[in-house]
């Protein structure tokens, strides 16, 4: 399946750099739409800003499980990809809270 952004996005979240507030991350997700096989459904999702942008998706038996999927993958690409590609200044509430808010892979 074709990387695409989200098209009816249903939620956004923002980062920021430490210590450059104005510099920031976009979390986009989209409300999961029926797969392009009709049974199952897929929610796709876009991070971007500050130089960086991917798109992505998650697939699952229902809307619910595409999303959950989706919201695990979201902070798995945070913590090891987009994180480090920032030198670890990445926050979502505070300067001092590493933390961006998704579900962590165990």
């Amino acid at each position: 399946m074709k990387q695409e952004p989200p098209s009816d996005i249903i939620a956004t979240r923002k980062l920021f750099l430490a210590g450059e507030p104005d510099k920031m991350i976009r979390v986009e997700i989209g409300r999961p739409e029926p797969f392009p096989n009709g049974r199952d459904y897929v929610c796709r999702w876009r991070i971007s800003g500050c130089g960086y942008e991917n798109c992505f998706y998650a697939a699952g038996v229902d809307e619910v499980q595409a999303l959950e999927i989706a919201l695990k993958l979201i902070g798995a690409e945070l913590d090891y990809v987009v994180g480090p590609e920032f030198g670890g200044r990445l926050r979502w509430l505070s300067e001092d809270n590493a933390d961006f808010g998704f579900p962590q892979l165990p």
